[in-house]
């Protein structure tokens, strides 16, 4: 999540101490300067395309000259293409950066199958554009590879720290042999590691007296295949790793989701308290002001509490846009008020203000998308809090206040059968604060979503090649999703189009009677 990475500068201005100067591990990595081909047993061979090295090193140190702390990334790895679909695969290496400045290190090189070698530097990196998000990239363009040449290539760059999470996945649908895996740190900075699905754990590196090592090597990791309807990445070999401790300031851990509780609470809760200044305080009593008056537009007579949430869920996303932008007005309500648009941030916030002046109690719950990463309960990071939802104890049910089609308890499927950090709001004597606590997300039940057709099926008596069919088709539930929500905002005849579309998915040549 955007905003809570930025919340982090004040770790990582307590960590960017300069202690002493410290030299890269890999400073000076060089290739083998008459490198030949690798030799393969009859296996290798056979296989369209095979990693025959992948290392990466992963070392976090202070920069001389500023004292900041820099992450500072090693990959050098060799591929054998033995197929043609294997060099168009990878006559393009993509360098993960956008700015070719933080490049300290970058070889390429293409060894033939009759020993020449045909090497690139710089000068060879070309820039291309994403037309969809315009992001600009930064790759090395191979020319003349044959069958059965290596690809070899090696950088090492510069970036700003990740310390509160990430995950390293190590297998991919190309095996891959000699694998070398390294996270390299201060003594004083502290990592932990967690290897999944199989993979084996990091051991640690006792041999070094000035930095923490944490290594892996694994001499080989089969390949996996993508299947139709089958999750794939979070089911692949991978390390997920974070910042355990920094033991200058104390053996506390760092990233506890005790902390990241506390605050999300202030920033979502915006609580009013004596801590605060006076201006900080006074803006969050405006805001407060403004969802009082708020509140007075949604209709919330003679209803139960579960018909208020809804009516609420309904009036909100009826009333505003969720808008993915880094502008910092859109978390404002007198903005989004004024302009009917508002970011996840911003329009979650507004949902929980609701919730609470209404005294309807809730609790915030921060989760993953299951089928590109799973929430980790017994590993506490920070990149598992990607997305919001909110629940409701009286009636047991989540919904999500920026998914504008969704309502009730139909929250994004893959946000469910997952686990998530669940916050609750609780006051202690007169200081409001919150506590945390992982659970699963139960995922509805299947006869929750059903598509549901019954057909009454007349032949014609003089022919035949043609049949009346009575259909009755009922839909609810994840299905009704992709259709419901237009219903509301369409004109007449484009429903007639979409009524029509209900019947003729099952064949091209209907001719619809009445819908």
């Amino acid at each position: 999540m955007r905003f809570l990475s930025k919340s982090l500068v004040a770790i990582f201005g307590i960590l960017a101490t300069p202690l002493f100067a410290q030299d890269l591990t890999y400073k000076d990595y060089k290739w083998e300067q008459k490198p030949i081909l690798h030799k393969l047993n009859k296996a290798d061979s056979s296989k369209f395309e095979i990693i025959l090295k992948d290392k990466l090193a992963i070392e976090y140190a202070f920069d001389d000259a500023t004292g900041n702390l820099y992450e500072y990334q090693l990959k050098h790895r060799i591929i054998r293409v033995n197929s043609n679909d294997a060099i168009e695969e990878n006559n393009r290496v993509y360098l993960p950066l956008q700015n070719a400045n933080n490049l300290l290190i970058t070889k390429a090189r293409v060894i033939k199958p009759n020993g020449n070698i045909q090497e690139l530097d710089k000068g060879n990196i070309q820039e291309a554009t994403d037309e969809e998000n315009k992001r600009t990239y930064k790759y090395f363009a191979f020319e003349g590879i044959e069958l059965g040449s290596e690809i070899e290539y090696l950088y090492l760059i510069k970036t700003d720290p990740n310390l509160a999470g990430q995950r390293l996945r190590l297998q991919d649908d190309v095996d891959k042999n000699d694998i070398d895996v390294e996270i390299i740190s201060p003594r004083n900075l502290v990592f932990d590691a967690k290897s999944l699905n199989g993979l084996k754990e990091l051991s640690i590196d006792t041999t070094s007296k000035t930095k923490n090592i944490l290594q892996l090597h694994v001499d080989h990791i089969d390949n996996a295949k993508k299947e139709l309807f089958a999750v794939y990445e979070p089911n692949l070999q991978q390390i997920h790793y974070k910042l355990q401790y920094n033991l200058l300031n104390s053996q506390k851990p760092l990233f506890s989701y005790n902390d990241v509780t506390e605050r999300l609470f202030d920033m979502i809760y915006q609580p009013l308290d004596n801590r605060l200044d006076k201006k900080e305080k006074s803006r969050r009593k405006k805001e407060k002001k403004l969802v009082k008056k708020f509140i007075k537009n949604i209709d919330l007579k003679n209803t139960t509490e579960g018909q208020k949430v809804r009516a609420i869920e309904d009036y909100i996303k009826g009333s505003f846009n969720v808008v993915d932008a880094p502008y910092p007005q859109l978390d404002e309500f007198a903005f989004i008020f004024e302009q009917k648009v508002g970011s996840e941030k911003g329009l979650t916030k507004l949902f929980v203000e609701v919730l609470s002046q209404l005294n309807i109690k809730h609790q915030l719950v921060l989760t993953s998308n299951r089928n590109a990463q799973k929430f980790d309960p017994k590993f506490e990071t920070y990149d598992g809090l990607q997305k919001y939802l909110i629940y409701i104890p009286s009636i047991k049910k989540h919904f999500s206040p920026t998914d504008t089609y969704a309502r009730s308890e139909f929250i994004p499927h893959e946000l469910s059968h997952n686990y998530g950090l669940y916050i609750e709001p609780i006051k202690i004597g007169n200081v409001q604060t919150a506590l945390a606590k992982v659970k699963f997300i139960d995922a509805l039940p299947a006869d929750a979503t059903i598509d549901k057709l019954s057909l009454n099926i007349n032949f014609d008596e003089n022919t035949i090649s043609k049949i009346n069919i009575d259909l009755n088709r009922e839909i609810n539930g994840y299905y009704a999703q992709y259709y419901q929500p237009y219903y509301d905002v369409v004109q007449q005849d484009a429903i007639k189009e979409i009524n029509e579309s209900l019947v003729k998915y099952i064949g091209e040549n209907i001719d619809v009677d009445d819908v």
